[in-house]
């Protein structure tokens, strides 16, 4: 079942949840969540696209867990694509990091030194493309210290960006996950060695049990939540079987920045409470999918009530 309504049909009440928390580096984005699960998206905004009016935008993504020994997660997403490219070879999305090589130059002022690293990445479950978890460390290095990296999705489009600051977006994901100073940050190390040492424990999110909810209770649905501002468009989409509402709070028209939020009805009353919160702070054709989360609960349907 589903229902569409007007803008300001519904009222809504904002629970203790954590702060958001976007930040820009540069061109890239980052953010972390409730769980300090922290991503970061480089978009290519600049693509150069082989097919004709190929939609989506090419983003490569870093993301980090906070738990003992984690590692980087490396991705490239095409946002607003539904339809991974086919990949008509193994490893035919690649990314290719160069490094400057000190005193050669060529015409343009710049040599690459043949050091320069190639990797590849496959065809994952979510809908885009995963570089081998076995590389991610080199893909660090490569990031912090290089000096152009240029990514190619099947032949079919490709982008190529100057990683920097990469360095700041790794010492955020630091701060953030509580590493800084310990053996587990990924920049932000301690000077020698550390004996006495105990990971941070990361926060855990909450498990909220949601319910179906009729059209009475969605309207009764009472608020403490910001008003619509001048420059935002409001989009609700209520899910009453499945126990949840989508608000998304676009500011352009063509829904692709502001925030997204999902509430999930519980207990047998109006109560709603947040179970998940993505933002993105420019507005540049980037998919709500992809927007970073900065809040999330786990949820269990009405059916497992």
């Amino acid at each position: 079942m589903y229902w569409r309504l007007f803008p300001f049909a519904l009222l809504l009440s904002a629970p203790v949840t954590a702060e958001p928390g976007i930040k820009i580096f540069g061109r890239w984005i980052a953010a972390c969540d409730n769980e300090n699960v922290c991503t970061a998206i480089h978009p290519g905004w600049e693509a150069i696209d082989i097919l004709p009016e190929r939609p989506g935008i090419p983003l490569l993504q870093i993301r980090h867990h906070p738990f003992r020994d984690a590692t980087p997660e490396f991705r490239i997403v095409e946002s607003g694509n539904p339809v991974p490219s086919t990949v008509l070879k193994s490893h035919a999305v690649t990314m290719v990091i160069h490094f400057r090589k000190e005193g050669v130059k060529d015409d343009s002022g710049t040599a690459y030194d043949p050091a320069d690293r190639l990797f590849h990445a496959s065809v994952d479950d979510k809908g885009g493309y995963r570089f081998n978890d076995e590389d991610a460390r080199s893909i660090v290095y490569g990031l912090r210290t290089g000096e152009r990296a240029v990514v190619s999705i099947a032949d079919v489009r490709g982008f190529s960006f100057d990683p920097k600051p990469f360095d700041e977006v790794l010492a955020y994901f630091d701060q953030q996950q509580e590493l800084a100073d310990t053996p587990g940050a990924l920049v932000l190390r301690p000077d020698g060695v550390m004996f006495d040492y105990a990971h941070p424990v990361p926060p855990e999110a909450d498990t909220v049990q949601l319910t179906r909810f009729t059209r009475a209770q969605l309207q009764n649905w009472r608020v403490e939540y910001p008003e619509k501002l001048p420059n935002e468009i409001v989009h609700t989409e209520p899910y009453p079987d499945r126990g949840f509402v989508i608000v998304v709070r676009a500011k352009s028209k063509d829904r692709d920045c502001g925030t997204y939020e999902r509430w999930g009805h519980v207990g047998r009353g109006n109560d709603f409470v947040l179970v998940e919160r993505r933002e993105m702070p420019i507005c540049n054709g980037i998919h709500e999918d992809d927007w970073l989360r900065t809040y999330r609960a786990d949820t269990l349907s009405p059916e497992n009530k």
